[in-house]
């Protein structure tokens, strides 16, 4: 939800945001919402997550996770998944991430207002890329499972003087291997 609550505070607070980067952000919750929900797709939107994705979450989902040692596990299942084949996490130093976010939550329970969060905001999130006017550049990776690059595609054509940029071999993740050159772009690109 990063993408759309930048966009919001562009929109909604412009004396206080010069510029905004987006990656791995849906133009329109609607298919995802409805493929999680194990609905039928209405005609006219835009692409769901893959299927392989759907079945994974579900299958990491019943994995057990009462000890700290299985909820890094499961976790860790779950980042490399978003974060595609291509260019591995690195997994010592992602499960230490991991295991410090772990120990850190105080309230497991509210992760559940994520997914309230995006249920609600459907139609804010649809018309919010038309308002946005600050300088914005919009990132995308091709191993992305939540969705297909027609989002990220919309989104550049709906918010005016954006640039996209479509990185071959990312995931959902900002994956090390890409670090340099996404610093660079919004460096390059946005005012700060």
């Amino acid at each position: 939800m990063g993408g759309p609550i930048a966009e919001i505070m562009a929109v909604h607070y412009p004396d206080r945001i010069a510029s905004i980067a987006i990656m791995a952000s849906h133009f329109d919750y609607r298919s995802f919402n409805l493929a999680l929900a194990g609905l039928p797709m209405e005609q006219g939107l835009l692409s769901t997550p893959r299927e392989s994705y759907l079945q994974s979450v579900d299958a990491i989902k019943k994995m057990p996770s009462t000890t700290e040692e299985e909820q890094v596990e499961q976790k860790y299942q779950a980042w490399q998944l978003l974060n595609g084949s291509v260019f591995p996490l690195e997994e010592q130093s992602t499960k230490q991430m991991l295991s410090q976010f772990i120990r850190r939550t105080r309230h497991p329970e509210n992760l559940l207002n994520y997914r309230k969060a995006i249920g609600l905001s459907e139609e804010l999130v649809k018309a919010i890329h038309s308002q946005v006017t600050v300088p914005t550049v919009i990132f995308y990776g091709s191993e992305d499972p939540i969705m297909g690059s027609d989002h990220a595609e919309a989104m550049a054509k709906a918010i005016a003087h954006s640039k996209y940029f479509y990185l071959e071999g990312m995931g959902h993740l900002p994956n090390p291997h890409f670090y340099e050159f996404l610093i660079t772009e919004v460096v390059q690109n946005l005012d700060y």
